[in-house]
Parts: structure tokens; C-alpha cells; sequence
């Protein structure tokens, strides 16, 4: 077993050090837990980071959401007004029945809005399904956030008293 192997043995077990380990091992050994917690306070920054990004990324597929569900609403009346002056033409008396061109525009109009609304409900459609990655993947940062808080919690609590009980003047 290596000098340091035996000395993380023994800081987990609680047990005394042994007496052939020098103030540099455990000096060193000491080192290597100050730059573990570190790097555990960096990692959870990032994770938080990267939470701020999913939330703010998050807002904007919402209103992304919003702005479908008011163009697709605003549609609607324009729709609804082509197709009630198609079923008044349909509705004329023997000779005024013809198909023109304000009867082909119409037919077209209507074609338009319709495909127009069928896109912006895709668009509508992908943007939720967006959404709904968002906010899985929000949930996995927060876990991760909360593993992470606990295993620096597990540390700052547990391994600081057990770091704090090796004596290195006595080496």
C-alpha cells in the first residue's frame, strides 16, 4: 500500500496515522482534500451556472410559446372572413354563380391562411416539445445540484472533523 493509499485508510477508518508517515505526506494528503473541496465548490458553480442557462433559455422557448398562440389566434379572424365570403358566393342566385377571379383569390386565400396556421401549430408543437426538454433537463441540473450540496455538506461535516483530528506536530 502507498504512503498515501494508507493514510486515506486511515483519515476513512478513524484510525491513528501511522507512525512512518512524515509531516509531508500528510501535509501533502491535507492539500489534496482543501483542493478536492474546491473543486467540488467550482462544479457546483458550473452546475448553477448551467441552471440560470436552462431557466433563462426555459423563459424564452415560453414566450416563443406565447407569440405562436397569438399569431395563430390572429389568423383566425382572417380566415373566417375569407371562408364566410366564399359561402356568400356559394350562396348567389343562377347567373351570379361563376367562378372568377375574385372566387379563385378567395379559394387561394383560404389555402394560404390554412397552410400559414398549419405551420405556426408545427412551429407551436416543436417549441412545447423544446420546452419540455428544458424542463427535464432543469430537473436533472437540480438533482445534480442537490448531490453536489449534500457531498459538500457530507464533507464540510464528516471529513472536517476527521481532517481536524490528525495532529501534525506530532509527526
Amino acid at each position: 500500500m502507498t504512503v498515501q493509499e494508507t493514510t486515506l485508510f486511515a483519515l476513512l477508518s478513524r484510525r491513528p496515522l501511522p507512525c512512518h508517515l512524515r509531516l509531508h505526506d500528510v501535509a501533502l494528503f491535507s492539500c489534496f482534500f482543501v483542493y478536492l473541496a474546491l473543486l467540488f465548490w467550482a462544479i457546483l458553480y458550473i452546475v448553477y451556472a448551467c441552471g440560470c442557462q436552462v431557466k433563462r433559455q426555459t423563459m424564452e422557448v415560453e414566450e416563443t410559446i406565447e407569440k405562436l398562440q397569438r399569431a395563430i389566434a390572429d389568423k383566425e379572424n382572417p380566415m373566417k372572413l375569407a371562408q364566410t365570403r366564399l359561402e356568400g358566393r356559394a350562396e348567389r342566385p343562377n347567373v351570379e354563380l361563376c367562378r372568377d377571379g375574385v372566387q379563385y383569390r378567395l379559394v387561394e386565400e383560404v389555402t394560404i391562411i390554412g397552410q400559414s396556421v398549419d405551420k405556426l401549430r408545427q412551429l407551436l408543437a416543436d417549441a412545447e416539445e423544446a420546452a419540455k426538454a428544458l424542463r427535464r433537463q432543469q430537473l436533472d441540473i437540480e438533482n445534480d445540484l442537490a448531490v453536489k450540496a449534500n457531498t459538500l455538506y457530507v464533507d464540510e461535516t464528516e471529513c472536517v472533523g476527521i481532517r481536524r483530528s490528525i495532529s501534525i506536530q506530532t509527526y
